[in-house]
């Protein structure tokens, strides 16, 4: 968030047996794990969240749930950083280099999904607004036909002709 100068953290918790129960977090821009990773562009690997490099506030929500450890990879599409994915352990130590590499693969396609589903939500704003303007223009070429038969006698001055109604027609289409 550009306003408050933090990130905001959502958080999907899943225990065995326990279903999904997402949370959201804001936490500070600086000092945290998370805006590390997004910042630098690059993997993180905790095996504790005592780290002195962040902030310890940064690592409460994460702690009130009992986790322990994370890795932390960048969402990168596009030369674009979309957010952070990251992963948590309740036992410290949890996690290897290679669960880190894995996850950054992963992240991989979840960055090109967030994008995919960021495009097709502006394709159907887009496709919502053209077909707004589609309909005003048929409104006003409906309403300047009346206005050309009644105000100014044009359906005498058309008559029966098939080739202006075509063209009115054409028009009305174009709108």
């Amino acid at each position: 968030d550009r306003e408050t100068n933090q990130l905001h953290v959502r958080v999907l918790e899943v225990a065995k047996g326990d279903a999904a129960s997402p949370d959201e977090v804001l936490t500070p821009l600086k000092g945290s794990a998370q805006s590390y990773v997004f910042t630098s562009r690059e993997p993180l690997l905790l095996n504790s969240f005592r780290d002195e490099r962040f902030a310890s506030e940064a690592f409460e929500h994460l702690d009130a749930k009992g986790l322990k450890a994370g890795c932390w990879v960048p969402l990168i599409s596009e030369e674009r950083v979309l957010g952070t994915l990251m992963v948590a352990s309740r036992e410290e130590s949890a996690f290897t280099r290679k669960d880190l590499e894995v996850l950054s693969h992963l992240a991989n396609q979840v960055a090109i999904a967030i994008d995919n589903m960021v495009a097709v939500g502006k394709f159907k704003r887009l496709s919502e607004k053209l077909g707004e303007e589609n309909q005003r223009l048929v409104q006003e070429v409906r309403v300047l036909q009346e206005d050309l038969t009644t105000e100014y006698g044009f359906d005498e001055i058309m008559g029966r002709s098939l080739g202006l109604k075509r063209v009115l027609m054409h028009v009305e289409t174009v709108a």
